[in-house]
């Protein structure tokens, strides 16, 4: 009984030390991992851009769209299968992640562009006009408001974007455009300290290890213990020693939020540099020279790599996290505001003309990209396989993600432009607009100089192509040969792609020499790209006539059509659209590679120029 009783309560001793030893472990995991009971700007209190989720290769689709009043500049949060996201129309939005419907809507009467935490009850965010707002997370139902002073007087634009709050432990962070960063009670709103900085605070606070840190528009970055609001450390920017007014723009602020990992704190500014700073001493470890350009975005940090975007310099970069070392720079078409978000080995790089472009974490290289629509201010979140970006136009939008297959081929996209002949074959200004479309959408612009080599080039199956044709015009260099030896032939005999938006150039005759146009010759087309027109008059223009989208032009993307003319027999071509008297007015002659290649004759005018996206799905299809 008494060896029982020994061996009962050694059992006990040694269960209480493995409980024991198991707390300290669990207590230990904690600190270095703390548990985020919130969903935040930026994925997490440490901003570090990263978000949990299979590897993907592209997005597959637009899974949804919702219209707001105003432009979306707000991050969209997800939380247990909603997505908040507030808009200038100054309303914040909450939406039902499967299917983009409304559940509720909260109007603050001012301008929304802070992205929304969500706690396991409520919804907090900002205004314009820097009230703080906690709203019921189920209803919408406003819990309390709390008034952060208004702004201090800031005479510099471009000013889009305010302070979004961060929660941990019952407490909020924030920052004003008054000047000041905040700590509330999340229970009732009220003020537990506030620590006034020399400017107004944009940057989203960034939590770690106890410690807040932040950067205000003088171009400081402050360290402050996170329970008192006193400050530990403050580090200035080349910004800081900058006077705005001779270079007649301000190089001075740091909006972005700061991105900490491994003890060190990186933030970039609008002086044009990207700094890592030793977060426990504030001591600049390296720096990123961007020659004056911009960087308002938040990086993005895994593992050894820091991800960043610029502004004027048109790039999105990889940086060594320890020695600042340049891993790789990815060019973009134009400016680079959004804040980059990695998931897996993907980096999710939303840039100013409305392109998602999925991008190799490890090279650089570009796995695809996507574009859902108009300027974008707004920063993706990820959740679940979905993409969710606000834009300019309004929309929050829900983009899918997933792995399509890679044929392993090369892509190039091209438009061609010459001043020589505009419009004569478009409405007057229509090419001009149509080539910056295209140019916009990552297409290379060919010029008379430049589109012969193009074509040589790309003339091989191993690579997959496509040449807009922004003016109707083929210059000589590309159609002289013998019959069907022509560079352009060639071309589309090894599978090349050609879009042509009005009539179509290869009936054309020209006084190439002096520039002159000499009519039309339907013959020519046969030998240019064997396609036979019924006459060699005007019987083969047959008159303008209605015509509707083919099942094959359905699928292509062709969803509008205008009356069109020169109509040909839908044996020899795949139709896209076939007008009343059963003519191929819109088609595609393929020339034996795989579908989505070939010559593809569709129709423009000015009143059609909104269409110019499903012109590009129709010059992407079965190129991508």
């Amino acid at each position: 009984m008494k060896n029982t009783i020994v061996r009962k309560n050694l059992t006990k001793s040694l269960a209480g030390i493995f409980l024991l030893s198991l707390a300290l472990q669990m207590a230990a995991f904690a600190q270095n991992n703390p548990v985020v009971s919130t969903s935040l700007f930026r994925g997490g209190p440490t901003k570090n851009g990263v978000y949990p989720g299979n590897d993907f290769n592209a997005i597959t689709a637009t899974k949804w769209q919702f219209k707001t009043g105003a432009s979306v500049r707000s991050s969209p949060t997800f939380a247990q299968g909603m997505v908040y996201a507030g808009s200038a129309d100054g309303t914040l939005y909450c939406l039902h992640a499967a299917t983009g419907k409304k559940i509720w809507s909260f109007n603050a009467g001012s301008a929304i562009h802070s992205s929304p935490a969500v706690t396991a009850g409520k919804v907090i965010f900002t205004d314009k006009k820097n009230r703080l707002y906690a709203l019921q997370k189920t209803t919408g139902v406003k819990i309390w408001q709390s008034d952060l002073q208004p702004d201090q007087p800031y005479a510099w634009g471009f000013d889009y974007y305010q302070s979004s709050p961060l929660v941990q432990a019952g407490t909020i962070y924030v920052g004003s455009g008054s000047g000041a960063v905040y700590a509330l009670n999340e229970a009732d709103g009220k003020i537990k300290w506030r620590f006034a900085s020399a400017s107004l605070v944009r940057s989203s606070p960034t939590l770690y290890q106890s410690t807040l840190y932040f950067g205000d528009l003088s171009g400081k970055v402050y360290a402050l213990n996170a329970q008192t609001g006193q400050k530990k450390w403050q580090f200035s920017t080349t910004g800081d020693t900058i006077r705005n007014e001779p270079l007649g723009n301000d190089y001075k602020a740091v909006m972005a939020s700061v991105a900490i990992k491994d003890n060190i704190a990186v933030v970039g500014g609008r002086d044009g540099f990207l700094y890592a700073i030793d977060a426990q001493s504030g001591k600049e470890i390296w720096r990123r020279n961007y020659n004056g350009s911009w960087v308002i975005s938040s990086v993005a940090i895994k593992d050894s790599l820091v991800v960043s975007g610029t502004s004027d310099g048109r790039v999105i970069h990889a940086f060594n996290l320890y020695s600042g070392r340049e891993k790789w720079a990815y060019k973009t078409n134009t400016i680079v505001w959004s804040s980059p978000i990695i998931v897996g080995n993907t980096v999710v790089g939303v840039v100013n003309d409305g392109f998602v472009h999925c991008i190799d974490l490890l090279t650089g290289k570009e796995k695809s990209r996507y574009r859902f629509g108009d300027r974008v201010f707004s920063s993706p979140s990820f959740a679940d396989g979905v993409i969710y970006v606000g834009n300019d136009d309004g929309h929050i939008s829900a983009l899918q993600t997933g792995v399509k297959a890679v044929s392993g081929k090369p892509v190039k996209k091209a438009v061609f432009w010459t001043s020589d002949v505009m419009g004569k074959y478009l409405r007057a200004g229509m090419s001009n607009l149509i080539r910056d479309y295209f140019v916009a959408e990552g297409y290379e612009l060919l010029t008379e100089e430049t589109l012969p080599a193009f074509l040589k080039t790309n003339s091989t199956p191993a690579v997959a192509s496509v040449v807009v044709f922004a003016a109707g015009y083929f210059q000589q260099e590309i159609i002289t040969g013998s019959y069907h030896n022509s560079v352009l032939y060639q071309y589309l005999m090894q599978g090349g792609k050609v879009v042509v938006l009005g009539t179509n150039p290869a009936f054309h005759r020209f006084d190439y020499p002096a520039k002159e146009y000499k009519g039309l010759d339907y013959l020519q087309a046969d030998t240019l790209i064997g396609v036979k027109y019924p006459f060699n008059d005007l019987r083969s223009h047959y008159g303008l006539y209605s015509s509707m989208p083919t099942e094959s032009g359905k699928k292509w993307g062709l969803s509008q059509t205008i009356p069109a003319f020169a109509g040909v027999d839908t044996q020899q071509v795949t139709p896209l659209a076939i007008d009343e008297n059963g003519k191929a007015v819109y088609w595609v002659k393929n020339y034996g590679h795989r579908e989505g290649t070939g010559f593809v004759q569709l129709w423009m005018q000015a009143n059609m120029l909104h269409q110019l996206g499903e012109v590009r799905k129709i010059a992407d299809y079965g190129i991508e």
